[in-house]
């Protein structure tokens, strides 16, 4: 199973600082994890494992932080407590020089997980569901699409997705929607059916 970690760095002045990543590893070194890159606001996001080979609860890992060639941590990083088995989040403040410190995370529900999403797009741009529901081993699959799709012509798209569910996900149970895409790479096959809604 893995886990989302996300959080914001700041600097000295606590302005949100754009283009960090956070890097995690256990204390065997057997698992390593490295952010996206720090958006405008500061935010980051990464999956890690909230575990390591010893079953160790909280699991320590080391963290450290690199802009540029910046490398806050050095090599080593700081040993940071997590609960075993959560996602968690972690704001981490950069100080003068390399020194920084991380805010002691706290731990909350959710996993990252895999499998296959089936959405639509009308006009080219992709319509968020308001509710959908994973295929079931069958590949029967629901969503409920919102008013403004009524009248339109949808065309279907399908695409093994990880995304990150604040509650467990089975197949025929629902989605989590908070991070459904709002676009579709090249690879995704969309057209895969097509349908005229009602009005």
């Amino acid at each position: 199973m893995t886990y989302q970690l996300g959080g914001t760095i700041t600097d000295a002045a606590g302005k949100p600082v754009q283009g960090a990543v956070v890097i995690t590893r256990t204390q065997d070194r057997d698992f390593w994890t490295h952010s996206s890159a720090s958006d405008a606001n500061g935010h980051y996001t990464s999956f890690f494992a909230a575990s390591d080979e010893t079953a160790a609860d909280p699991v320590q890992l080391a963290v450290g932080v690199a802009q540029g060639s910046v490398s806050y941590g050095g090599t080593l990083g700081v040993n940071v407590n997590f609960k075993r088995l959560r996602s968690a989040t972690m704001n981490i403040h950069l100080g003068s020089g390399t020194s920084y410190t991380v805010v002691p995370p706290n731990s909350r529900v959710g996993a990252v997980y895999s499998g296959l999403v089936v959405g639509v797009v009308s006009g080219g741009k992709v319509v968020k569901p308001l509710a959908e529901r994973w295929p079931t081993a069958n590949g029967a699959f629901s969503m409920k699409l919102p008013a403004s799709a009524r009248g339109k012509t949808v065309r279907f798209w399908e695409n093994l997705r990880q995304s990150f569910s604040s509650f467990p996900a089975r197949p025929g149970g629902a989605i989590d929607l908070s991070s459904w895409p709002t676009a579709l790479g090249n690879a995704v096959p969309v057209g895969i059916a097509t349908l005229r809604l009602p009005r």
